[in-house]
């Protein structure tokens, strides 16, 4: 039988691992799946930021990013008037708080700032600005 004492640390020890788990500036603090498994999926962009003010996303068309457990990425865009379908490559980078991204010859780093089976929130920054992208499961 454990005793009240045992089982008082073992809870402290369970809290204090579950706070400590969190990766992502917003999230989530503790995940049973793993960050490959969570960030496998085909997502669409709900939220568009430039330097902290919400942009208009073009509803007129599809858009979605498809990242999958072979590293291969897919950026797919369409609207009335064009078509863009890229296809490479993606990594993990700096103990899996960012994801590289490789589409022909342009390479973009993108700093995770949420990650659940859900939600893919990540940021990256361009000449004049930083750009956040939330996206939600297709």
């Amino acid at each position: 039988m454990i005793s009240r004492t045992s089982t008082f640390i073992l809870l402290i020890t369970l809290i204090f691992t579950a706070t400590s788990c969190g990766k992502y500036e917003d999230g989530p603090s503790f995940s049973l799946k793993s960050k490959k498994a969570r960030i496998t999926n085909k997502w669409k962009p709900v939220k568009v930021y430039f330097n902290g003010d919400e942009q208009p996303i073009l509803d007129d068309g599809d858009s979605f990013i498809e990242i999958s457990k072979n590293s291969d990425y897919r950026y797919f865009y369409q609207n009335r008037y064009l078509t863009w379908d890229y296809s490479g490559e993606w990594k993990f980078y700096d103990s899996k708080k960012k994801i590289i991204v490789t589409l022909d010859a342009s390479i973009d780093t993108l700093t995770i700032l949420r990650l659940t089976k859900d939600e893919f929130w990540v940021s990256n920054s361009l000449t004049g600005g930083v750009w956040e992208t939330h996206y939600e499961a297709y």
